[in-house]
């Protein structure tokens, strides 16, 4: 499990390495705060503890924590179907939290509810954007089921390494 929380942490930070996070920016967000948002999830995905995620609509609570993380619930009819971790990307920085040091809210930062989302593929994993990563944005780093073949035979092979039952291997030297 902790390497799962390790992969979705390191995804979620290396898509947004080059951007500035909260801290660096010289912004605090404030612990605790809450909101939630409907999403609609068109593919399957893993989040922490290698839960996974069917496609359909998804009721998403938000809350933040401590150093500018993110801790968030996928609810599907009232029933948590996993959670994801996830940091707080600062691009354009309210002038008065940064001159007064005070904390900033998701509010303060543009992110709310009504915040528009996208979903970002990049190889294996899936990143879900709240905001816009040009401002502010919510970055949560999922993982996407591993590809899978199927051959003539019905039979599917993960990664598509196995050879299909039809094709034999001849023994060398015979």
């Amino acid at each position: 499990m902790k390497t799962t929380i390790a992969a979705l942490f390191l995804a979620a930070s290396t898509a947004a390495s080059a951007l500035p996070t909260a801290a660096e920016k010289g912004v605090v967000v404030q612990g605790g705060l809450h909101f939630q948002k409907t999403i609609v999830l068109q593919d399957a995905a893993f989040c922490d503890g290698s839960v996974r995620l069917e496609k359909g609509t998804y009721d998403v609570r938000f809350e933040s924590r401590q150093g500018n993380k993110v801790h968030v619930e996928f609810f599907q009819g009232g029933v948590r179907k996993g959670e994801a971790n996830g940091i707080v990307i600062v691009n354009s920085v309210p002038a008065d939290k940064t001159r007064k040091g005070s904390p900033a809210s998701f509010e303060d930062l543009g992110l709310r509810p009504s915040s528009a989302h996208a979903f970002q593929k990049q190889g294996g994993k899936l990143n879900l954007v709240i905001g816009d990563q040009s401002s502010n944005a919510i970055l949560i780093g999922l993982l996407l089921p591993a590809v899978q073949r199927s051959f003539g035979d019905g039979s599917v092979h993960p990664g598509g390494v196995n050879l299909p039952s039809e094709q034999k291997v001849q023994p060398v030297g015979k």
